[in-house]
């Protein structure tokens, strides 16, 4: 189970505690933060970033692909309506892969890292309230 507790440190910063890890995120000034980290929306393409680079790399290296300066870049634009992020492109670089079986499959790994499968499922999030009503 993963477990992500994220405080309020006030002036909409906010400390996120992953395990024995503590990222700050911040909202834009025009919403009252301070950029003092990224905003939840950046970790969000962090989040698909470091997982389709982590699947490039593990699959990459069991085929024993050279997977050295493999990088991920992500891009997304605003949407309205419900206010989201959308259209997500991710361009990797993998220039030490030169066979195109080998960039083919990585590729299609790529596509099932667990953050996109988790976002591709739709599950809504249940929220609830706790503490003083």
């Amino acid at each position: 189970m993963v477990q992500v507790t994220t405080r309020h440190c006030g002036d909409m910063l906010f400390e996120n505690r992953i395990g024995r890890h503590t990222i700050a995120a911040d909202v834009p000034p025009e919403a009252g933060g301070q950029d003092r980290g990224p905003t939840g929306t950046e970790l969000l393409a962090a989040a698909i970033g470091s997982c389709v680079a982590a699947a490039v790399a593990y699959h990459g290296g069991r085929a024993g692909a050279d997977m050295a300066d493999v990088t991920v870049e992500v891009t997304c634009e605003w949407a309205a309506r419900p206010l989201r992020m959308a259209d997500f492109q991710l361009t990797i670089h993998m220039p030490h892969v030169t066979d195109p079986a080998v960039r083919e499959a990585l590729l299609e790994a790529a596509g099932h890292c667990p953050v996109l499968e988790t976002l591709a499922a739709h599950e809504p999030a249940v929220i609830r309230a706790a503490g003083a009503a």
